[in-house]
């Protein structure tokens, strides 16, 4: 320690010693946060098999969850092969429930929009779109 004080002129010893200590708290604060934010496997989940490269097409890879599964899936359900038909059977399967959902501060609980809230708010501005400023589709 006599080597430190010697080292740093006057007073800032106290003063490098809480940026030393600042500089190590962030970067605990930090690493901390970095693990919280990962993604957790659900138990008995290979970390390293959550994509199996398939055998026939290399480069293309499918769910390790899916091990019983040799084929890709390209549907999960029949009826649903775009995005607008994904919401249409989400409007249809909720029965009007919950689509959307935000928090409008850090702390604050959740705030949902419903489907046909959604809906009625895409419908209008496809409709701006096309009538205001003359998008064709």
């Amino acid at each position: 320690m006599s080597s430190l004080v010697s080292f740093l002129p006057g007073g800032l010893l106290v003063p490098a010693l809480a940026a030393f200590g600042s500089i190590l708290y962030a970067i605990s604060r930090w690493r901390k946060g970095a693990e919280s934010n990962q993604v957790r496997l659900a138990t008995g989940i290979n970390r390293d098999r959550q994509a199996i490269e398939m055998e026939d097409e290399p480069g293309v890879y499918r769910s390790g969850l899916l091990v019983d599964q040799k084929e890709p899936m390209s549907k999960f359900y029949e009826e649903v092969d775009t995005l607008y038909t994904a919401f249409l059977r989400g409007l249809e399967v909720s029965s009007n429930g919950d689509c959307l959902g935000y928090r409008p501060g850090a702390k604050q609980n959740y705030h949902f929009i419903s489907y046909t809230d959604v809906f009625r708010a895409a419908r209008d501005f496809g409709s701006a779109l096309t009538g205001q400023f003359g998008v064709k589709y």
